[in-house]
């Protein structure tokens, strides 16, 4: 935290509203399983922070959506393109109170089926995740403080995978893109997966 205080980041860090919780999950996703203790590498989640904000800064998200009450972005500006997005992959959240935790159901089979890489840019693709992944970020945040938590371990996703066929091997490169930005620049904020409507291709445990 220091380091990054005294970096040239130290104004993109006020952005975050939970700032101690923020790093944590960085710094978490960096440690290993030792033996006898967890070993924690500070200069890989040092890396992996900047990076993150890189990402920000790059495809604007502290402003090329509003800024909600918590910091991140919460009203879009651009309305037609964010309801495009949510039509190509739509999602829903609530909270659970049983599992003190954001849920969020994913129509998993309906965007790995019918996405195309040419339903938006490149740069839109990754803002409009990043967007959405801050959206996630946000609620858990209130999700927290409902329940007086004070460190949120993510959400709970439920895929629904309905409608996923063999099209999709078509696009499995392009799936793991999307993903790999919540891989890359949102670590630990998924809890658990859950999919439900799964094909024969998942086969059975």
């Amino acid at each position: 935290k220091e380091k990054l205080n005294s970096s040239i980041w130290k104004a993109d860090l006020e952005n975050q509203a939970d700032l101690d919780s923020f790093l944590l999950r960085f710094l978490r996703a960096t440690c290993s399983d030792k033996k006898d203790a967890r070993t924690f590498r500070g200069d890989h989640a040092f890396d992996r922070v900047t990076k993150h904000l890189e990402f920000r800064k790059k495809h604007s998200l502290d402003s090329y959506f509003s800024t909600g009450e918590c910091g991140l972005p919460k009203i879009v500006k651009q309305p037609a393109l964010w309801s495009a997005y949510l039509a190509v992959k739509p999602n829903y959240f609530w909270k659970d109170d049983r599992a003190k935790a954001v849920v969020m159901i994913e129509r998993f089979g309906m965007f790995a089926s019918t996405v195309e890489t040419t339903d938006f840019e490149t740069d839109e693709w990754e803002a409009l995740s990043g967007h959405l992944l801050d959206r996630v970020s946000e609620k858990m945040l209130e999700t927290a403080k409902a329940f007086s938590i004070s460190d949120s371990r993510g959400y709970i996703a439920i895929c629904d995978a309905k409608g996923l066929g063999i099209s999709m091997l078509t696009r499995v490169k392009f799936v793991s893109f999307i993903n790999d930005i919540a891989a890359n620049h949102y670590p630990e904020t998924i809890r658990g997966i859950h999919i439900v409507n799964a094909p024969w291709m998942f086969g059975t445990a």
